[in-house]
């Protein structure tokens, strides 16, 4: 059976849409991948506790920093002015730090942790009531801190070498 010249073309543009649809879908999902997820349990001890699990994929932070309003970051930027470029170099460095505990604090009644793992920023708090775990992408975390440093430049709270000082 031999395909008519038509029928050739419409082959021709059916297998190039399937090939674009499935490169499409690839690539998205290779997005997601890279952009990890956001894990938050909670869960609170005691006969009646609850326990509360959440995943997001990360992809979905990283679009909702783009529809945040300029001025919740420029409140932050207001607000904390001298440590915004502190707040980017900690975001920046913690991707060449190793998997480690950056802070350990424990109490009577409580423990909190701070550490890197696996290109994650990851909290965890236990204490007698509850036991608390939250893990943020880096990749999230410096682009928060990078969107709240662009609008502390633009309201010229910072210059690419540090917070700007008021003269004594």
């Amino acid at each position: 059976m031999s395909l008519t010249r038509h029928e050739k073309r419409v082959l021709i543009a059916a297998s190039i849409i399937v090939g674009l649809a499935l490169s499409s879908v690839v690539a998205v999902a290779v997005l997601i991948h890279q952009s990890g997820t956001i894990v938050i349990n909670v869960k609170e001890t005691g006969p009646s506790g609850d326990d509360v699990s959440i995943r997001i994929p990360g992809i979905f932070a990283r679009v909702a920093l783009r529809f945040m309003p300029d001025e919740l970051f420029r409140e932050v930027a207001r607000s904390s002015d001298s440590c915004l470029p502190l707040m980017e170099a900690i975001a920046g460095g913690l991707r060449d730090l190793p998997d480690c505990d950056l802070v350990d604090v424990a109490s009577r009644s409580e423990r909190v942790t701070v550490s890197k793992k696996i290109g994650h920023l990851v909290v965890a708090v236990d204490s007698r009531d509850e036991e608390a775990y939250i893990s943020l992408p880096l990749s999230i975390v410096s682009s928060f801190a990078g969107r709240i440093e662009r609008a502390g430049r633009k309201q010229g709270l910072v210059s690419r070498r540090g917070p700007r000082r008021e003269p004594s």
